[in-house]
């Protein structure tokens, strides 16, 4: 039995067979009656440049529909009498039962972290909405796969078909997505974990292609064998509810939007290993078609070694811009500091336009950042010498018109009682590929305001314009 179908069977107790940390499991009961957890498995290192692995363990999933105000209790076999709960913003209190019991109280649909150990084998609840409008198995252009596992494969959609995943169907494979008014939805699981890295039965586990008006809405997404979920020239495209997990492997991207427009993400929870959103031109040349008029908001973002934003790493199109995030927690980044200068840096933001593309018009506010003992790149603008398809460009890029308001950063020390480094960094590599008219409006790296000349700012060369306000 795959590690899937175990969680399924074993229902409210879910276990990881395989996993360094045998004893520990979790329940979760709302109103007495159990949740069904799944688990995936954390492998920190897999197949990077940078070494071996360096953790591997499980953590736990679950979700229910929340149709009245409830009492969630959740029992761990390890005390869980450092644990908390992520993001703060959630504004969830908690009460200590037993060395090995919480409960809470909801009445209104949430999206948390439960952490007895940080980032390390935590277990994530999601209580939802209930579905509305939800398709009959035989409508026609539906796609319906009720509760119980299924092994799917490829599953290909085109113009006016839905594909539905109802609450307690985990379903093996990947989908292809080509043509007009195509959704995804449903309260089950999609997942590619029976498949090895960049061998699974398509590209990406969830391949959005020339679509128009396309809809992800509601859905659990897990164990990606590459980049997750990927818009490529697509125009209009909504991402609505999603809850993913991911991080076993490096290259497996959240979110990749590619060569397309109009796009809004929001409500939505992403853990992976990779970047959460990634902003890309994938075409042939710069005549590809531009990434524009993009909006994030009310997610969750969880990295655990890249980006929160990145924007510029591939510049094959026109242009990119009017770029929009807003009410966004990152509950934790990358655990792999490495300084500005490193190619491979990690940041909450990192603007990085190449091959001569001018990034403008990108306003980020209201993000609230928790930072874990390892430090992080807060902020780095800085146009680079990057590659799409494997082929460097020759010029950088231009980076134009950019906000950053209402951002903080909170935290743990470290072992000392020293919190982490905590950076902005805005320069340019020379007089034309440059950063120009950037403002930081409000921004505060554990209660110190960012300003020229604080000890954690770094401002040019070739940064002119760039505005510090309080």
């Amino acid at each position: 039995m795959t590690k899937l179908k175990m969680a399924v069977a074993g229902v409210c107790l879910a276990m990881c067979a395989a996993a360094a940390e045998k004893e520990l499991s979790y329940r979760v009961q709302v109103d007495g009656t159990d949740v069904p957890l799944l688990s995936e498995t954390v492998r920190f290192g897999s197949k990077h440049p940078d070494g071996k692995i360096s953790f591997e363990g499980p953590y736990w999933f679950g979700s229910f529909t929340l149709t009245k105000p409830v009492t969630v209790t959740v029992d761990c076999t390890l005390p869980l009498d450092k644990v908390r709960i992520l993001p703060a913003s959630a504004g969830m209190t908690h009460r200590r039962i037993s060395e090995n019991r919480i409960a809470f109280h909801a009445d209104k649909p949430f999206k948390i972290s439960i952490e007895r150990d940080g980032r390390y084998s935590p277990l994530l609840l999601f209580a939802d909405a209930p579905e509305k409008g939800a398709p009959a198995p035989d409508a026609p252009k539906v796609r319906y796969f009720g509760p119980g596992v299924h092994a799917a494969g490829r599953i290909d959609l085109a113009d006016g078909e839905t594909l539905y995943i109802a609450a307690g169907a985990v379903v093996n494979g990947c989908v292809r997505a080509k043509g007009e008014n195509i959704t995804i939805c449903g309260l089950g699981l999609l997942t590619g974990d029976a498949y090895p890295r960049f061998k699974g039965p398509g590209r990406y586990l969830l391949d959005l292609v020339d679509c128009r008006n396309v809809t992800v809405r509601d859905v659990m997404l897990s164990g990606s064998f590459s980049w997750a979920l990927v818009l490529s020239n697509c125009d209009g495209a909504l991402v609505d509810n999603v809850k993913m997990m991911n991080s076993n492997m490096i290259n497996d991207d959240a979110v990749d939007i590619c060569n397309s427009r109009n796009v809004t993400v929001r409500n939505s929870f992403f853990r992976a290993q990779d970047d959460i959103i990634a902003v890309k031109g994938m075409g042939q040349d710069r005549d590809a078609p531009p990434t524009r008029d993009i909006l994030v908001e009310n997610c969750i973002f969880w990295t655990d070694r890249a980006n929160g934003f990145r924007i510029g790493y591939e510049c094959n199109t026109e242009e990119m811009s009017n770029i929009r995030a807003r009410n966004i927690d990152v509950i934790h980044c990358s655990k792999d500091f490495r300084p500005p200068s490193h190619f491979w840096s990690n940041a909450v933001f990192w603007l990085q336009p190449s091959n001569g593309i001018r990034l403008s018009d990108c306003t980020f506010e209201d993000i609230r950042v928790h930072a874990d003992r390892e430090g992080i790149i807060l902020v780095q603008a800085e146009p680079r010498l990057c590659r799409c398809h494997g082929i460097p460009y020759k010029k950088a890029g231009q980076i134009r018109d950019c906000v950053f308001r209402n951002v903080s950063v909170e935290g743990d020390a470290d072992k000392d009682g020293k919190k982490p480094p905590c950076l902005i960094v805005a320069r340019g590599p020379s007089g034309q590929e440059n950063v120009r008219n950037v403002t930081f409006e409000n921004v505060t790296c554990f209660g110190e305001k960012a300003k020229e000349d604080a000890p954690f700012v770094t401002v040019g060369p070739h940064a002119p314009d760039v505005f510090f306000k309080p």
